[in-house]
Order: C-alpha cells, then structure tokens, then sequence
C-alpha cells in the first residue's frame, strides 16, 4: 500500500489511521499530498511527519507521478497560510468540529420529515408526491457529503456508513474519485478536475474541450439536461466509467484497494428503491418519475453555482488561495440555506476545510471574509440564490 506526499514515499500497509482505512485506500498508488494537507489541518505536522517517516521506504523502486500543480513551501510558509490556521484553530477546537448533538438532532428531524413525507407518498397523496424529493434532498444532502469527507463523525464508521444514506446522489466508489481524489484536489484546474469534464459532448465548460454545435446552445439546453443530470450522469455514466476500470472522466486514476464490487449493490438498490417498489404499490408512473427529476434538478442547482461561475476561474500556487478564488459562496449568511443546501452554499470555507461538519461553516465564514480582504484575495459571493445561477448562466454562454 504505496503512497507518495511531497516527494517521499510511504508504506502505509501496517498504519492504523485513526480515520479508517478509507482514507488510506483513497492515497494508495497517487500522490496523495493535497489529501493530506487538506484534512490535516488541525492536526500537528511535526508529529504528523515523525508518524511518517516510520513508513517511509525507498523511493527508487517505484514511480509514482508528482501533481505539481501547486507550491507547497510557498503555502505552507505564507504569512496568509499561517494566519489562516491561527484563525482556523482559534475558532474549533478539534473535538468539536464533527457533527454535535445539536447537529444529529436537527439530521434526525430531517429524517423524520422525510419518512412522514414517504408514509403518504405511498399512500398517493399528490401532496407528498411534491414535496417527496425536497424532503429527501433535506436528509441526504445534510448527512451524505459530510460522511464522504469524514466530517459526520470521528467514528470512521459512522462515517462510512453515512456515506451510504444518499446513493441517489451518486455511488459511492464513483464518489470518492469524482469528488475527494479529483475535484477537491483540483478544484477548476483542467486535465485535472473531474467535474470539468461530465457530458463534455454536450455541456463545455473550459476552452480545451473542443466545440461542437450542441454546445451552441447550451446555456438553454443546459438547464433541460439538470433533469436527467442525476440518474443518468452521475448514476449511469459514473458506473459505466468506473466498471471499465479507466481513469474517472480520464482524469482520476481509479484505487484498486476501494471496492467497486458495492456499485452493483448500490444499482439494485436505487433501481428497486425509487422504481420497482413505488410502481407495485403506487402503479402511477408520476409517481416513479417525477421524485427523481426532482431531486437531480435540486442536487444541479446546489452544485453548478459552487465553482462553475464566470469570476470562478483562476489558478494559483498557494493551495488553499487556489481553493477559495475557484469558490463560490451562496447567501454565507443565511441558516436556512445552510440546511437547504447542506452546507454547500458556503463552499470557500468548504474547500479550505473539508473536515469540518458544514453546519460549523457559518461560524467561521466571515473571518475567512475577512483575512481575505486583509490579502486582497478575491472572495467570490453572491447574496441569494437568483444572482449565483445568473453567473452560471453567464458561465454557460461564455464558453457556448
């Protein structure tokens, strides 16, 4: 179990990480240094590096492709970056900055919501049927993301089964590659964030994928193709990709330690979950359909606004600067979108620190606002919803 951070190279066969071995199994065969860095905040780097440097082995027997993409003695060493921790562990203490009791228990009435919706979904009331897919996009979308960025819980396996709570999101061994290995890493940077490169046929959203005349009108058919965006492109597409066992949208390298074999199990599931069971007991093809165009136009809207936006697309050697000018924050400051959203609204904070359970964002979130002007770094925000989607909309024409 190889795995390289910055420049040295570690077997990590016999470390017992107190995240889980997931965690483990997403650095194995990669340069796994952005990983580290990022959910290594809070944590003490001198005893962090002695831990290592037990495993650290020869790096002539293996070869290993360094990312490159950022300069990591000029991030660590920045003033910014140093006052960004001093703020960062002067806000949380680390035992704190997982899901609290208050937290699981606002989880727990979106859960009860959601099943109090599905008890008269199943009895064909037209009024749950409209309100089904918002109810649970409440619940998954509050548990789901935090799970598969350990930021549920310090139990690494009640993190591991949270990630199991939303599989209409997408599955999860297409998950981990998609949005922990590649685009947390490699937020907007081309041949290297995945989630630059979905449908590329139809939807472009850099200049080094090629023009073609569907892409002429995508700022229109766009919003059409967020119904079907879910099932068909996260769902389908993402286990088609994964069974072929090439790179992730041919950016990410596939782990062959994570197991791919519960994609298949994940399938049955979603198929007889949002089908085959409401069509035997509801027998209304409404029924059937219009939870799960719902629900993907829900999950659409709350993640193109995070980083596709026309004031989104800068690069830089600093890791954590190139996390924040390559986010996009929607209404930081409002509770309720908070929840509505699970958090992603306050996507900068969210990037800079993926450990943190996002119901702890908002706390923290104008401080980060703050050292940013101290910096004159560029702190994307939009104050309501209707102003983030119409910068996508201008993102979509600038490159139709």
């Amino acid at each position: 179990m190889i795995t390289k951070i910055h420049n040295k190279y570690y077997d990590l066969s016999e470390f017992k990480h107190p995240g889980g071995i997931i965690p483990i199994y997403l650095a194995i065969d990669r340069d796994a240094t952005e990983l580290f860095e990022s959910h290594h905040l809070f944590s003490d780097k001198n005893k962090l590096y002695k831990i290592l440097e037990k495993y650290e082995i020869n790096n002539h027997e293996y070869d290993i492709l360094s990312n490159n993409e950022f300069d990591w003695n000029e991030t660590n060493n920045s003033e910014f970056t140093k006052e960004l921790k001093q703020i960062l562990l002067e806000t949380f203490e680390y035992k704190d900055i997982k899901a609290l009791w208050k937290e699981i228990g606002i989880i727990g009435i979106l859960f009860c919501i959601y099943i109090i919706n599905l008890f008269y979904y199943y009895k064909s009331s037209y009024i749950a049927l409209i309100f089904y897919p918002f109810s649970l996009w409440l619940f998954t979308v509050n548990i789901y993301h935090d799970s598969s960025h350990f930021a549920l819980s310090h139990n690494p396996i009640i993190n591991y089964f949270g990630t199991y709570t939303a599989l209409m999101f997408s599955l999860t061994y297409c998950w981990y590659h998609q949005h922990i290995i590649g685009h947390h890493c490699f937020v907007n940077i081309l041949t290297r964030d995945p989630d630059l490169y979905h449908s590329p046929l139809y939807i472009r959203h850099t200049s080094n994928i090629r023009k073609n005349n569907y892409h002429k009108y995508q700022y229109i058919s766009a919003w059409f193709l967020w119904l079907l965006a879910v099932p068909l492109g996260l769902i389908y597409t993402g286990f088609i990709k994964c069974i072929k066992n090439k790179p992730y949208n041919k950016v990410v390298k596939l782990s062959n330690k994570l197991d791919h074999h519960s994609m298949y199990y994940e399938i049955f599931f979603v198929i007889l979950y949002m089908f085959i069971i409401p069509y035997i007991y509801i027998q209304k093809i409404t029924f059937i359909i219009y939870p799960y165009i719902a629900y993907s136009l829900l999950f659409m809207i709350f993640t193109q606004i995070n980083h596709l936006t026309e004031d989104s697309f800068e690069s830089h050697k600093n890791f954590f600067i190139h996390q924040i000018i390559n986010s996009h924050n929607v209404a930081p400051k409002s509770w309720l979108i908070n929840i509505l959203t699970g958090g992603l609204n306050l996507q900068i904070e969210h990037h800079l620190m993926p450990s943190v359970n996002h119901f702890h964002l908002i706390k923290i979130q104008p401080k980060i606002e703050q050292i940013c002007k101290k910096y004159n770094i560029k702190y994307n925000s939009s104050n309501t919803l209707w102003e983030a989607l119409y910068k996508h909309y201008k993102h979509l024409i600038k490159y139709s």
